[in-house]
């Protein structure tokens, strides 16, 4: 057993800014890993941008801050964008015709919870949908060790 890690708690995260109710819905997709999403803070000290790696494990809260932009799209060339060191998720909410903003909500608050710029194929990381996958779960566990 001495081999085996421990595989690290999964912090409380706090969506802020311009979140819609739908946004909570849709970040809730990765609560099957051990996160709790809500718009209230927790109290806890924010999380280390490395809160997952071993020795720097605490009880602490990761805040995401969401804001609509609708011109992301036009500008950007892209629906929806995660500033990872920012913790920062800017939606194009102009475009959501063309992917369902559940989805793009649920893929950059992967890239934030993960710490993790990779794509999947299929899967909540992959696009295609905002319900857990095994190719999001396996991402999950080789970014932060979180494996279910």
């Amino acid at each position: 057993l001495a081999a085996c890690q421990e595989r690290p708690v999964a912090p409380c995260v706090r969506l802020v800014g311009d979140v819609a109710s739908t946004d909570i819905q849709a970040a809730a997709a990765w609560e099957p890993l051990g996160f709790d999403f809500s718009v209230d803070d927790s109290g806890l000290p924010e999380c280390d941008q490395n809160w997952y790696q071993p020795g720097h494990e605490r009880v602490c809260q990761i805040t995401i801050g969401i804001r609509r932009d609708t011109t992301l799209r036009a500008r950007r060339g892209t629906n929806a964008m995660t500033d990872r060191a920012a913790r920062l998720i800017t939606i194009d909410s102009s475009v959501v015709e063309l992917i369902p903003a559940s989805i793009a909500m649920a893929h950059e608050v992967g890239h934030v919870v993960l710490d993790t710029a990779e794509h999947t194929q299929g899967g909540i990381m992959g696009g295609a949908t905002n319900a857990l996958s095994q190719v999001d779960r396996d991402l999950a566990c080789r970014a932060i060790g979180i494996c279910i």
